[in-house]
């Protein structure tokens, strides 16, 4: 390091500072280094906002494929439903799929942020189907089991009245006829 020791060095350094363009100095060290990180990051934002595009109509191309395998159970809601119906006339089966039906378009925000993923899209449109199924053959099994709770107990209550009937019947039956024999029960 050397210091400045007369008013002769003072002089030169003083005059190399005024031929120094502070402008051209600042624009050489400041301004191309800032235009240079401006260009990376447009080129940065350039990239991403492609990859977004990109995702954009990948997504929606994920969501029209939803739409079709939501079509798809439709369809098989309606062969399975006939064929239920035929079967066991059941229409306890065809709310429990409308349910899962919407069930998954519920979920339908949902599973479109496993697009990227169609594995994992497959599975989660499983996974909700089958909570719903299980959820919704829950109600319809209550149901099912309130309604026939209730028609047992009519019947039984029916069949009780009716016995009862029978029964006071014949004990009135077999008392009169006691009674002409001049014998008790």
């Amino acid at each position: 390091m050397r210091f400045i020791c007369s008013n002769k060095d003072n002089n030169t350094l003083l005059e190399v500072a005024d031929k120094i363009d502070a402008e051209r100095l600042f624009s050489d060290l400041y301004l191309k280094r800032l235009k240079f990180l401006n260009a990376q990051l447009q080129n940065s934002l350039k990239s991403v906002i492609e990859s977004f595009d990109c995702s954009k109509e990948k997504a929606l191309e994920e969501i029209k494929a939803l739409d079709l395998r939501i079509k798809d159970i439709e369809k098989t809601y309606e062969k399975l439903r006939a064929n239920l119906e035929e079967e066991y006339f059941s229409v306890a089966v065809g709310a429990v799929i409308k349910e899962v039906i919407e069930d998954v378009r519920e979920q339908k925000p949902y599973l479109a942020t496993s697009t990227n993923k169609p594995n994992e899209l497959n599975s989660e449109i499983g996974s909700v189907m089958q909570q719903s199924l299980i959820k919704n053959d829950k109600l319809e099994i209550e149901k099912i089991n309130l309604s026939f709770s209730k028609d047992f107990h009519v019947e039984f209550a029916r069949l009780q009245k009716l016995d009862n009937t029978q029964l006071s019947n014949k004990l009135s039956v077999s008392l009169e006829h006691a009674i002409e024999l001049g014998t008790t029960l």
